[in-house]
């Protein structure tokens, strides 16, 4: 690792980043080569997924990190996969439905869970706020 640093550096990248994701990526392994894309631009598994961007069908996020570390937020809650979200009009709340059968509301400065919406007949595939 002394004799190729550029090696030891993607190496700890990668590393880096499956440790942050490690929850979601356990959960659906699936999900690596779309955590490795949304990485910032400059780091080694965004590089190496954009290599790859031809042949998936993850979502790309347009408003990714630029560099590591700028996640300021994550909502914790259903570990079933997410069908649906979105702001309330005031920007307070967010809003969330999926393969859970449930919604989750999220006070959107704390990111603490403010509201569980059970009882739906099925997967929740939209949300609004009225």
């Amino acid at each position: 690792s002394e004799r190729n640093p550029v090696a030891k550096r993607k190496l700890t990248e990668y590393y880096d980043m499956m440790l942050v994701h490690l929850p979601q990526i356990i959960h659906r392994p699936q999900l690596v080569f779309q955590v490795a894309s949304n990485s910032p631009d400059n780091l080694a598994p965004a590089t190496a997924a954009k290599k790859l961007e031809a042949t998936g069908s993850w979502m790309k996020w347009e408003n990714k990190d630029s560099e590591k570390g700028m996640c300021v937020q994550r909502m914790q809650g259903s570990s079933q996969k997410v069908l649906c979200c979105t702001f309330s009009p005031d920007g307070k709340w967010f809003a969330c439905g999926g393969s859970d059968w449930v919604v989750r509301v999220y006070n959107v400065s704390t990111g603490k869970e403010r509201l569980v919406l059970e009882g739906h007949q099925g997967n929740v595939n939209a949300c609004a706020f009225n």
